[in-house]
């Protein structure tokens, strides 16, 4: 992990024994050109971990760059959520119908609904051996757990959607008249998010070191996994070779991972 110790150097107080920039990310924003923002730094004081950001912007008179006194809170997203995967390892099995494979994979890189990284699977028994190591690339995306007609039935609902519904119930709350004996009608609340999950899928792009002991292992697999509670879940799919085709079901699998400890 990638850390940054304050020791003075650094013009900006943000009263934190230590930052970290590994999960640092840029935000560009096309309204102000000359505004940069460092989004994801963590920050530590006292045990107790943070997550702000950094606006600088850009002095064209002097062409320097004006860099605030301190971090700005940042408050949850799903830009952010995603974000906090990269630099990420997870450890668990792949089974498929015949073999258990040790799985681990290296998430290097999230952004803007991309993601990527390395993959390595072996098995267990040193007598069969067989390895793959394949670089993984494909696409995240956010869900939240909500109740949306307030009737206890709680769905997941993609951000676009979840944000639009937000928008919708706002635009009618501010339509809202007083009723004739002066009070003001009841505001529709907006619904609470239960729940945060991540839907990813990951599809062998590479080979890097493979070899198996009784079959072969296929260059076009799918991960289809979901992040929730800290585990990843999912199954392992060998997808068509022309659109429009039914998926093959040969060396299909599940895979369970779950977070690397440090």
């Amino acid at each position: 992990m990638k850390r940054l110790i304050l020791l003075g150097l650094f013009p900006l107080c943000v009263h934190a024994s230590e930052l970290d920039f590994s999960k640092a990310y840029l935000i560009y924003d096309a309204t102000a050109p000359n505004g940069l923002q460092i989004a994801g730094i963590q920050s530590k004081t006292n045990d107790v971990k943070s997550i702000g950001s950094l606006q600088l912007n850009f002095d064209p008179a002097n062409e320097t760059f004006a860099v605030p006194q301190k971090l700005t809170e940042q408050l949850s997203s799903a830009e952010l959520s995603q974000q906090l995967l990269r630099n990420t390892g997870w450890k668990g099995e792949y089974r498929s119908a015949k073999n258990v494979y040790l799985t681990e994979l290296q998430i290097k890189s999230v952004q803007a609904g991309f993601i990527a990284g390395e993959i390595l699977h072996q098995t267990p028994d040193p007598q069969v051996e067989s390895l793959l190591r394949a670089e993984v690339a494909g696409g995240i995306s956010t869900q939240y757990l909500v109740d949306e007609k307030g009737d206890g039935n709680k769905v997941w609902m993609n951000v676009s959607d979840y944000d639009a519904l937000v928008a919708e119930i706002n635009e009618a709350n501010a339509q809202l008249k007083p009723n004739k004996d002066g009070t003001l009608p009841e505001k529709t609340p907006i619904p609470a998010i239960q729940a945060t999950r991540q839907l990813i899928t990951l599809k062998r792009t590479r080979g890097i070191e493979y070899r198996h002991a009784s079959s072969y292992w296929g260059s076009q697999s799918e991960y289809r996994m979901s992040l929730e509670n800290d585990k990843l879940l999912g199954s392992v799919v060998s997808p068509s070779d022309k659109y429009g085709f039914k998926e093959s079901s040969a060396g299909n699998g599940i895979i369970e991972l779950q977070p690397m400890t440090p």
